[in-house]
């Protein structure tokens, strides 16, 4: 999604993706889809995110540690995460 995407759009294309892929009754894209949705959430206004935070968080959306380190990973791969220092990225938006 474009930086300046209004966050009432980012949130239906979100929520549309997350209804696509439980249609297609896949669970691991339904928690990469849950992972950026909460991604999303606890980015502040300045788009930094925690590793704490997104550990936390995760793990209270049912995703084992493995999972949020693998994510994590993808994120930065896909370029909706830049790290921005240790246990530290900065949300770019998908």
């Amino acid at each position: 999604m474009e930086a300046n995407t209004p966050l009432e759009i980012q949130q239906e294309i979100i929520q549309r993706l997350s209804r696509h892929n439980k249609n297609r009754g896949s669970s691991s894209l339904e928690k990469k889809a849950l992972f950026l949705k909460h991604l999303s959430i606890i980015a502040r206004d300045d788009k930094n995110i925690l590793y704490e935070e997104i550990r936390i968080t995760m793990n209270e959306a049912g995703l084992s540690l493995s999972e949020i380190q693998r994510y994590i990973h993808q994120a930065e791969n896909d370029g909706i995460l830049c790290r921005a220092g240790k246990d530290k990225w900065i949300f770019l938006e998908p």
